[in-house]
């Protein structure tokens, strides 16, 4: 009753949204269904041993999961800077990941981030953008020849069940201040993923190049806008995107669905109603923050809503399978170490559920302008700020609340934390002020007379004097 509830209500709200949409638009979407393949995000499993890292992929294939999310790690992959011989690159950590994946019938999608070390426009920072878009590129191109179709590591490990990389997503909430030192910049990232998604393509001409998840973070641009900028910058990016990564954390499953709702619209009415979306994070955390019960009514909810809609949802990965030891703000772990926990539970039963049932009629149709160009303005799609006005979007496990340490190589590193502002200084105290000189007062004639008299005594001490 509860994911019905929140549809039909999203299913409403969406044709209030879009001016023009009738009851019948909702109900009559241009996108097809499509079911989204189950995915899930994989940090967590970075230095398990052997044997649990085992159990845990095994309980992921018997649950359904088929694609698991992962970085592509730069600076592991390729920590110095290239020598007179050429780039130096580390495969090893990264090939033993693949293959345990493979083993359990499961995919990799890589995450190409962020900058190396030595690549990045602010030098040592890994979270700023990179210095230049053609090393960033050949590095994206690097994982696609070695783990994409005809991938030289395939041919390295014919043993192991050929599952090669098809979707490729480039960075990783590019448009918050967290992984974007330099300042969320959309014709920056445009002209990046334009890059990557050539020399990708240009090893692997079948592959989806996804761009990179974008959230409602604190601090940044809004997803909505993001995009809108992004389409304003670069034109040309009309007909040459292969999917868009969202990660629409919200606080409940209805905002949750919403903000899908929002950015099929948008793509729609820029021309690109044929790329799908692909939800590569959202959830919810545990203990403290929200009560298990309620964690899993919403992982259920969103299932049913998505997991068979007109929007067109290319993969759902929620986020995480097990919680990231590094984040110490709550618990977003779908299963635990002993098995999997209500909420991942009902996740799957969800997804199962929505997939053998009928379409849910979520997005409403928007036309694209004559000659597919963007809309005159960002604020006719979304806020320009970090989240729309009085939204009640949770802090995400990549937003400025979670706490840094060292990561495990690959791993998806911690969020910076947020700038502490300076203490404001003591104001000097203010000068004292002089006192106001008294005004002279005209004499009255008392002291006119006696004036007289001084002036008529000194006249005759004068004479007197001179005689």
């Amino acid at each position: 009753m509860l994911a019905c509830a929140m549809v039909a209500a999203v299913a409403a709200s969406a044709a209030m949204a879009a001016p023009g949409a009738t009851a019948a638009a909702v109900m009559s979407s241009a996108a097809s269904s499509t079911v989204p393949v189950s995915a899930m995000n994989g940090w967590s499993l970075h230095g398990l041993a052997p044997a649990d890292l085992d159990a845990q992929l095994a309980s992921m294939q018997s649950a359904g999961v088929t694609l698991l999310r992962v970085d592509a790690s730069w600076s592991s992959i390729e920590p110095n800077v290239p020598g007179v011989a050429g780039p130096r690159y580390s495969f090893g950590a990264m090939d033993a990941e693949v293959a345990d994946m493979a083993r359990h019938g499961i995919r990799w999608l890589p995450i190409i981030d962020y900058s190396a070390p030595w690549a990045g426009s602010v030098a040592g920072d890994w979270r700023s953008a990179p210095s230049s878009d053609a090393q960033f590129a050949a590095f994206a191109a690097v994982i696609a020849a070695r783990y994409g179709t005809d991938g030289t590591f395939w041919a390295q490990y014919p043993q192991l069940p050929y599952l090669p990389v098809h979707t490729y997503e480039v960075w990783n909430e590019e448009n918050a201040t967290y992984y974007w030192d330099n300042g969320p910049d959309p014709a920056a990232y445009a002209t990046l993923y334009e890059a990557a998604r050539a020399a990708i393509r240009s090893v692997d001409p079948d592959a989806e190049v996804a761009i990179g998840g974008l959230t409602n973070p604190r601090q940044g641009i809004s997803a909505l806008a993001f995009l809108t900028d992004m389409f304003h910058a670069m034109p040309g990016l009309v007909g040459n995107v292969d999917a868009v990564a969202i990660h629409p954390y919200a606080a409940n499953a209805s905002g949750t669905v919403q903000f899908v709702v929002q950015v099929r619209q948008m793509l729609d009415s820029v021309g690109e109603s044929a790329v799908p979306i692909d939800v590569t994070e959202f959830g919810w955390q545990t203990g403290s923050t929200t009560v298990e019960q309620q964690r899993a009514a919403n992982m259920s909810a969103v299932a049913q809503a998505l997991g068979n809609s007109n929007c067109n949802i290319g993969l759902l990965a929620p986020y995480d399978w097990m919680d990231p030891a590094y984040i110490t703000s709550g618990d977003w772990g779908l299963a635990g170490i002993d098995g999997i926990r209500p909420a991942g539970t009902a996740w799957f039963a969800g997804l199962a559920g929505a997939t053998a049932g009928a379409v849910n009629q979520l997005c409403p149709v928007i036309s694209a302008p004559a000659g597919g160009t963007t809309p005159s303005s960002p604020t006719t799609i979304g806020s320009t700020t970090a989240a729309p006005p009085g939204s009640a979007t949770p802090v995400g496990p990549g937003d400025v609340a979670t706490t840094p340490g060292a990561q495990p190589t690959g791993s998806r590193p911690a969020a910076k934390p947020a700038p502490t502002k300076p203490k404001p200084r003591h104001k000097p105290k203010p000068k004292p002020k002089r006192k106001a000189k008294a005004k002279r007062q005209p004499k009255t004639a008392r002291a006119r007379a006696a004036s007289a008299r001084r002036s008529k005594a000194a006249a005759k001490r004068t004479r007197t004097r001179g005689i």
